[in-house]
């Protein structure tokens, strides 16, 4: 576990811009969180695009053409990037916390990121279907993976991190009680909670051992609780 908790812009910053674009994520680089987290979706062609919900406009994302997806995202005032673009913009800037939102996409996001020349140490690559997450270990050992996970269950948690060879276990932050915070630390697994945004549940988690990050809608608070936190600490050594 390390003692540095990662502040990770869920959807970039979007204090003041929309979430899951280039300008959240630029926001993000600028308020100096440690990662970006966004979603990544396929269209009908292959394409993929940095975008959260499985449809835009009722129809579903992975049955539309470029033209007709940017035609909706446009009447709707969304600007949506592909992959590659943002790796683009983020490359040697944060790291990226990448979740894969359609089933067997893993591949097309591996290629992106081997052309895009990101090296496995700055990104993990997030899921709740843990075989998505087996395969991309089985093909790439060395990318780092998180398991998504809603419930609260904690040995079928635990069951199926070790079935994904995940390397991190991202939770639900309001399933995260201070016995299972304790429960994982002794497991050795590295969390990865989300979506944590009120002081209470951010000052918590970051004080955690078991803790490698907090995925958050509120960067600069997160933030400043992670320096305050660390002053603290400097001031009883």
């Amino acid at each position: 576990m390390t003692a540095h908790k990662w502040i990770v812009a869920h959807r970039g910053d979007h204090s003041h811009e929309k979430p899951n674009t280039i300008a959240a994520f630029r926001e993000a680089i600028r308020a100096g969180a440690d990662m970006i987290e966004f979603d990544v979706r396929r269209l009908a062609d292959g394409r993929l695009v940095v975008w959260h919900d499985d449809t835009i406009d009722g129809t579903p994302v992975d049955r539309l053409s470029p033209e007709s997806f940017y035609r909706s995202a446009s009447a709707a005032g969304i600007s949506v990037p592909i992959l590659s673009e943002v790796l683009q913009v983020c490359a040697g800037r944060i790291l990226l916390d990448i979740e894969l939102k359609d089933y067997g996409c893993e591949e097309d996001v591996l290629r992106a990121l081997f052309a895009g020349r990101l090296n496995p140490e700055d990104c993990v690559l997030t899921s709740f279907d843990a075989d998505q997450l087996e395969r991309i270990r089985q093909a790439h050992s060395s990318m780092r993976t998180g398991l998504l996970t809603e419930t609260r269950e904690l040995q079928a948690v635990v069951q199926l991190r070790e079935r994904a060879a995940a390397n991190y276990l991202a939770p639900e932050c309001a399933g995260l009680s201070d016995a299972a915070l304790g429960e994982f630390f002794k497991l050795n697994i590295p969390l990865l909670p989300w979506t944590v945004n009120s002081s209470q549940d951010l000052s918590r988690l970051l004080a955690a051992p078991a803790v490698a990050g907090v995925i958050t809608d509120c960067v600069p608070l997160a933030l400043g609780l992670r320096d305050a936190m660390a002053d603290r600490c400097r001031g009883r050594a």
